[in-house]
């Protein structure tokens, strides 16, 4: 029983913590295609 109610406040903390990290992978994955496009087209624009 004592495990039962240690897994259940346990589960919501491990699946915020994944989520957390989903997202960070999301977002810098996310980012660094913005970045390469406005590289990109940074590059296409100037002359040098």
């Amino acid at each position: 029983m004592v495990f039962l109610v240690f897994f259940w406040t346990l589960l919501p903390g491990l699946f915020s913590i994944f989520d957390a990290l989903c997202m960070r992978e999301l977002c810098t994955g996310y980012n660094n295609k913005l970045a390469k496009e406005l590289y990109d087209d940074i590059k296409e624009i100037s002359p040098y």
